[in-house]
Order: structure tokens, then sequence, then C-alpha cells
């Protein structure tokens, strides 16, 4: 052994293979002075303290090894030679048997462990000293071992032992890390042959790490030399294919830019024909707006695109002449739609009710309405639902003279398969029931023995329960109920009265208007309030006592009820309501007609001689009468004497004798008249006149009128059941009822004129009923008001007075005198369902004969014509006042029309 080798750590692997050892020798002087101190200070301590343990102990170092062949190689340097193939495997071999060596010092541990449990101290000192021959590493062993020791008390090698563990370690772990080295320098040297230039510079940067950290016993320059030639290849390698890399994804990337550019560019020119292309199909479908919008996008493209240019402007001319066409189409549709509607809007509908025509949109959309009113809440379950017509619809006999509760229900179950339970608090064979009955309903049954019990019963969790009645009252629900159609009043309007006022009247204020409308005399009645209506629905279900036993409540809020109560409360509420509203759709239609029938005739035939003698200018006749003069001659009734001939100042000829003969009938001069027939202006008027040999003026007359005539005036209404309305078509007419003197003038000339005083009234119809349907609803009791008022013959006639006054512009003036016929009837009559009730009329008859002639000539046969006059008059007239009432029901009206 040399001198450098003396006193050092021998590290001797065996190939298996060759059988070929390899040593490698470490120094001592890699264990730090502080170490070696600790070492003899323990080894001095153990050897004065106690006794020498009798028992063998082992040595601490190993016993001398082979020495190394004299070249000196140990492994370290052949691992270095290129040439020895068997480096490799000794370094893995080297792997193996330390992990051998691991599990096997593993499993010393454990049967240590085990004497150690069982106090065999010495058993478990041999297996902890072989685990650590083994895997010196082992700190557990090391402690364990410790402990071993003590218990057996002794001291004596301790420290050796220590220092040999401590050699152990550093050595194995030398020999990991030089391995490790050796493997990565492999690994990286193999990557970097196969191509692998990360992976062979990871292998190689990590083999360098391992080499750097050797102590100075153990010589890796030519393994640090190696790994860093081998890096800076790899290192070098990798600069070279990173610019490679490099420069070909350069090259690459312009290409593809080429490329991409070349595609693009295809891509847009394929994208502008395809919008050319839709530009002309949205063209040819007028659809202006979407070619516009085309046109801009390939703009957006291709700013420079004149084929897109003109599209578009021919696109937005076209469109502007397109929106101008539809602009004039849109008009005249429009227009003719306004004149459709004007013209649907002029038919007169006899159904005082339409329904929409489209039944669609009824059916659909308003009945869908309905469906935010349903209570689904209120609806029970099959199975509550099947027991309900259980008990209506079965039968039972029983006859229980003596039988409890239990026995009963326990019946019940069998002959109807019904789910019935009683209330676990109720001890039902204490309950007696004493009743017998024969072919009765099971409801029936029932409620005789819950009435004979004193109990009663609901319906839990789909089953019938039996229980107290403070108990049976079920679960409360909160609805709320809309009822402002039911508090809302029905307001009645009262019609305008028509009377006839004297001037004396209007003295008192309110006019000099002798007939006018006077005001309404409306009614007030009380209004129906939400606690009224709260009030009501309690009374109607059982009372305040029933709700307060069930804990329900009601209240109302702004035209709706708060209801939160069984469900047996809300179903009684809710048929409370619906009785409420059952009248609300009734409506009743009344029409009062006003029938002025009338039929005259008229006709005045004759002859009269006179008028003889007239000065020139005043037509023919004597000097003292007219045509409609209502005279009876000239001086008297026989011949006048009408001047000296020889009187220079008379016309000549007119010194004669002269006579008159004219049939006058009643007075009237003129055509005869009636009430109504009284125009002057009508039929045959002719004066003949005979000059030679004697002179005669005949006036013929001959006029013959007739008139029939039916006038309706029938004003309709429609009112709801016991609500008063009323129908009004009045006009206001002006007349001149006076005329006040204003004098003026200027200086000294004073006039006067005549101011009219100008008044008005009022003619026209009113209708003002109050309709009351029956309870059977066949008949309605109307209070029926209707007025006619109206001016005769539709003219306001005339008069001409005297002021009194000397100013020739107001001496005489007109004023209008209106005459004005009022038709009225106040009455209450009861009409059958769509029937006519006369409520009143007027009959007048005017029938006169005239004849006015001559004695004797007036009786001769064909002569007698020329000698007399005659006249017939016949007027007849007849004025009735209908009522017509018809009851109208919306709903039915609706189940007619929509089934």
């Amino acid at each position: 052994m040399d001198e450098t080798r003396k006193g050092a750590l021998v590290i001797e692997t065996q190939n298996p293979r060759t059988g070929a050892f390899s040593t490698v020798h470490r120094g001592t002087s890699m264990l730090p002075g502080s170490i070696v101190c600790l070492g003899v200070f323990l080894f001095l301590f153990a050897g004065c303290s106690g006794s020498a343990d009798p028992r063998p102990t082992e040595v601490a170092f190993e016993p001398p090894r082979k020495e190394v062949e004299a070249t000196g190689q140990d492994l370290f340097a052949r691992a270095q030679d290129p040439g020895d193939k068997d480096v490799k495997a000794v370094a893995d071999e080297v792997n193996l048997a330390a992990q051998t060596n691991r599990a096997t010092a593993l499993w010393l541990v454990e049967q240590a462990n085990t004497h150690f449990a069982e106090a065999n101290y010495a058993a478990a000192e041999r297996a902890y000293r072989r685990a650590l021959d083994a895997d010196p590493t082992l700190q557990e062993a090391k402690e364990k071992l410790s402990r071993c020791l003590m218990f057996l008390g002794r001291r004596d090698g301790e420290i050796r032992t220590v220092l040999q563990q401590f050699g152990e370690e550093v050595r194995v772990l030398e020999e990991q890390r030089l391995s490790e080295a050796t493997r990565f320098l492999s690994d990286g040297k193999a990557a970097l042959e196969s191509g692998s230039i990360d992976e062979a510079l990871s292998f190689l940067q990590r083999a360098r790490e391992r080499l750097i950290w050797f102590d100075y016993g153990v010589d890796v320059t030519d393994l640090q030399a190696e790994a860093q030639s081998s890096y800076d290849t790899a290192r070098q390698l990798k600069i070279d294919l990173d610019k490679q890399s490099r420069e070909q994804k350069e090259n690459f990337a312009i290409e593809e830019a080429e490329r991409l550019t070349s595609e693009a560019e295809k891509r847009r020119l394929e994208r502008i024909s395809t919008l050319m292309g839709r530009i002309e199909d949205a063209m040819v479908r007028e659809d202006f707006r979407e070619a516009i919008q085309l046109t801009k996008t390939i703009l957006g493209i291709d700013p420079d695109n004149l084929a897109a240019q003109r599209l578009q402007d021919r696109a937005n001319e076209f469109m502007r002449s397109f929106r101008y066409v539809s602009y004039l189409g849109m008009e005249k549709e429009q227009t003719t739609r306004v004149w459709e509607d004007l013209e649907r809007s002029a038919i007169p509908y006899e159904d005082p009710f339409r329904f929409p025509e489209d039944k669609g949109f009824w059916q659909g959309e308003v009945q869908k309405r309905l469906e935010n009113l349903s209570t689904a809440k209120l609806e029970e379950s099959p199975e509550i639902r099947k027991i309900r017509r259980t008990l209506a619809t079965g039968t039972t006999s029983f006859d229980f003279p003596e039988a409890n509760l239990a026995e009963v229900v326990e019946f019940l179950r069998s002959v109807s398969d019904l789910n019935i339970t009683i209330d676990p608090e109720i001890d039902a064979t204490d309950v007696s029931v004493n009743l017998s009955l024969d072919g009765v309903k099971l409801g029936e049954a029932l409620d005789l023995i819950m009435k004979a019990t004193g109990k009663a019963y609901t319906f839990k969790e789909n089953i019938l329960f039996i229980t107290e009645p403070e108990n049976a009252f079920g679960e409360l629900i909160f609805d709320i109920y809309n009822v402002t159609d039911i508090l809302n009043k029905i307001r009645d309007f009262p019609g305008p009265r028509i009377r006839v006022s004297s001037n004396d009247e209007g003295e008192g204020g309110g006019g000099d208007n002798p007939f006018d409308f006077g005001g309404f005399d409306e009614e007030e009645d009380s209004e129906l309030t939400p606690d009224d209506l709260v009030e009501l629905i309690q009374e109607s279900t059982g009372g305040t006592d029933g709700w307060d036993e069930s804990n329900s409540t009601i209240s109302g809020h702004k035209g709706q009820i708060l209801v939160n109560a069984t469900r047996e409360l809300h179903l009684s509420i809710m048929d409370f309501l619906d009785n409420l509203r059952a009248n609300s759709d009734v409506f009743v239609v009344v029409e009062a007609r006003f029938i002025d029938m009338v039929d005259d005739f008229l006709e005045d035939i004759g002859v009269d001689y006179r008028n003889l003698g007239q000065p020139p200018g005043q037509g023919f006749g004597t000097a003292y009468g007219s045509l409609n003069s209502a005279g009876t001659g000239g001086s008297d009734i026989g011949f006048n004497n009408l001047g000296d001939p020889t009187d220079p100042l008379l016309v000549m000829g007119q010194n004669r004798t002269a006579g008159r003969m004219q049939n006058i009938l009643d007075g009237f001069v003129g055509g005869a008249a009636g009430s109504r027939l009284n125009s002057t202006l009508r039929g045959l008027t002719m004066q003949v006149t005979w000059l030679d040999p004697f002179q005669i003026n005949a006036i013929v007359r001959a006029s013959q009128e007739e008139r029939s005539a039916r006038i309706v005036t029938a004003p309709k209404v429609t009112a709801s059941n016991g609500q008063r309305v009323h129908v009004s078509v009045i006009t206001q007419r002006s007349y001149v009822q006076d005329y006040e003197l204003v004098s003026g003038g200027t200086g000294l000339v004073v006039s006067e004129v005549a101011d009219p005083v100008i008044d008005t009234f009022q003619d026209g119809v009113v209708l003002d009923v109050r309709p009351v349907i029956s309870a059977d609803r066949r008949y309605i009791t109307v209070d029926v008001r209707p007025t006619l008022a109206s001016l005769i013959n539709g003219v306001i006639s005339t008069v001409t007075i005297s002021l009194g006054t000397l100013s020739s512009a107001a001496s005489l003036v007109e004023i209008d005198l209106p005459e004005i016929s009022l038709q009225q009837a106040f009455t209450s009559v009861t009409v059958p369902d769509g029937g006519t009730v006369l409520l009143g009329g007027f009959r007048s008859l005017n029938e006169v004969n005239y004849e006015s002639t001559v004695p004797i000539l007036g009786n001769l046969p064909i002569i007698k014509n020329a000698f007399r006059r005659k006249a017939n008059l016949n007027e007849k007239r007849s004025l009735y006042i209908l009522v017509t009432a018809k009851i109208v029901d919306l709903r039915a009206e609706e189940q007619k029309l929509f089934n």
C-alpha cells in the first residue's frame, strides 16, 4: 500500500462477469477535523465509564481489502476508458446492488423492531447491525441500535462504529454521485449521436453539475473534460440548429405570407363577384335597400370599384322611384280603406249589439283572458273527486242499534271502498252510534252519522278524515277577487223635460221663452262600498261566527276582496259573486214610436162675375173691387152708377151701370182652406172678358188638393236593468220676438230705428225610460216619458205690426209667430219581452162641404155650373205613441254566435 493511501477508506467493487476488482481509495482528509476530535472524545469517555462488556463486539472498520493492481487504475479511471466496455455495466450493477442492499436493510430493520418489541435486545442489536451493513444510511437503524446498546449497558467501540457508519455513508453517496454523473454523461452522448440536441444538453448539464462537487480524493478531471467537451459540442450544434431553424422559419414565413396574400386576394375577388351577383338578384327582386347595403360592402372591400359605384347610384335612384311609387300606392290604398270604413260606418245595423266579425279573434285572444281568472288552486285532486263521486252516487243500508264509530267506519269502508281515517285524538270505540238507514246515499248517511256523533269530516292527504268540528275546516287558501264591476254604480241619466210656459212665468227669471227644455231631475242613490260587500259576503256564507271558527279572514281594498279562507268558503264566495253578476250582462232596448198619419182632400170649383170698369193701370174690374177683395161689391150689393159721362176728368166710356155676382164660401173670397190645406197658391184661377155686344168679366176658379202622409219618429235607447237613461235629438231655432225703437241721428235730424229682439226655442224628441226586468225574464216594466215637439208645417209664420212711430223705416215691421206641436206621454207599462204597447194617441176628423149658387139659375142642368161655386174639405189625422222593449242577454248572444 502506498503512503498516500495509508489511513484511507477503500471502495472495492467486483465485476461479476470478469471477476476483476476495482478499488477506489478515499483519503481521510475529507473528514473534518471537528468530527475526528469528536470521535476521540467519545472514545476516551467510553473507556473511562463502566466496565467492559463481556460480550464480543464487532470492529467499527472493515478489515483490510485486497490491494489494487500495480497499474493503480481504479474504477473512475477505467470508467473514462472508452475501450472498457464493462464500465457502464459495472455502474449499473453498483446501482442494482445498492437497491438490493436497501431492500435487505429494510427487511432486517423490521425483524430488529420485532425483537426490540419483545425485549430481545441482543437479537435486535445483531439485526440492526446487519441492516446498517447493508445500508449504512438508515437513520432508523442507527437510532434503534443506540437504544439497544443503552438497554444492554454497552459503551465500548461505540465511537468507532459511528465513524465506520459515517464512512460507509460517505462512500455510498460518492458512488451514487459518480454513477449518476457517468450515466448522465453516457445518456447525453447517446442523445447527441441520435440528434436529440435539447435532451443531450439536459443530460450533459446534469453530468457537469454532478462532477463539480467531488472532493479532492476522487479524480474526475477526465470526466469533467469529457462532459464539458460534449456539452460544448451539443451547445454549438444547438446554436447552429437554432440559426438554421430560424432561417427556415423566416423563409417559410415569407412564403406563407405570399401564399396567404395571394389566397386573400383570390378570396376578395371571389367575394366581390359573389356580392355582385347578389346585387343583381336584389335589383331583380326590387329590394334596393339590400342592394345599396351590398354595394357599400363592396366599396368597403374595394373603394375604387367603379362597377359597385355605378350599381350604388342605380340602386339609390331606383329606391327613390320605388319609394315614390310605393307612397302613391299606399296613399291610394289607405284612401280606399278610409272610404270603405266610412261606408261601413254608415250601415245602420238593426241589432243592438254586434260581436266582432272575426270569430277567431273572439274565440282565441279574448277567451285566453279567462285563463288568468282561473281558480286551479281550488280544484281538488283526482282522489278527492273520486271520493265525492262515490259519496254522491253510492247507496247503502245499515242498522246499528248499539255500535261505536270504529265499527261504523269499518262498515263504510267495506261497502264503498273509501279511504276513511279517524283522528287519532278521538277514541272511536267510546263514540256510540245508534242509527238505522235504508237505501240512502253514502254522503247523506255520512252526514247523519257525523250529526249523531257530533263529529265532522274533511279531506286530508287525499283521504276522508273524521275529526272534531273545530278541526274539520281544512287548509286556508288565499285568493283575490276583483269586484270593481259589482262596486261600480250604474248611474242614471234622466232626460230633459219639455214644457210650455206663458210669458208671465218668465218674469220671475229664467227667460221669456214660452217653450223650452227644463233641467234634469236626477235622483241620487247610495253606492255599494267594499265594506258593505264584505258584510254581505259574510252573511251569505255562514255569518261571522263561521268565519271566526275557521280562522278565515276577508277584507276589501281598492275594488278587490282579499280572502284567506277554506275551500268551501271560497266556493260559496264564488257562487255569491256569480249571483250578483247574473244580471250584469242583461240589457233592455226600448224604442218609442210617434206615428202621425194624415189623409186630407180639398176641392174648390166656381165662377164669379165682377171687377168691370177698373181704371187703366189697375187691371180689370170695378174701381172698388179687386180680385181678392173681401168686400161684396162697389158701394152696395146692387148696381152702381159709375159716374157722369160728360165729366171731362172721367175716362170715356166709364159712365155706365154695372153689376156684380160673387160666390163667397164662409168668408173665403179666395180659395177654400183647411187647418193643413191652407195654401192660397194652388189650382186654376182664370179671368175671361167679353166686350161686345155686352161686357162680362168672369173669374173661373178650379183647384183640387190631396195630401196623404205617415210620419214616424222612433227614438231608441239601450239601458241596463233598472237604469234610467234618455236619448234626445233637439234643434234650437231663432225667431224675431219683438222690436225696440232706438233713436239716433245727427244735428237737428232725429231718426228712429227698430232693433229686433231675438229669442230661441227648441224642438225635437226626447225618450226618457227606466226598464226593470221581471224575475223570470219574461216581462219588462218600463217607466217611459216620450216627448215630441215639432214646428207646425216646418215654417215660422210672420205678421206685420206697427210700432206707432212717424218714421217710415220703423212704422211697419214683421214679427215671427212660431207654432209648435207638443206630443208627450208619461206612464209606466209592463211589456212582454219583444212586445209593443200603446202608450197613447190622438185622432181628428175635419169634413166640410161648401156650396154657393144663384137661385133658380143654380138649379138648371148644365147651366148651373156657370152660376155656382162648390168646395169639399176632408182632413183626417191619427197619432199613435208606441213603446217596444226587448231583453238582450250578452252571454246568450255569445253562446248563439260562437257556440
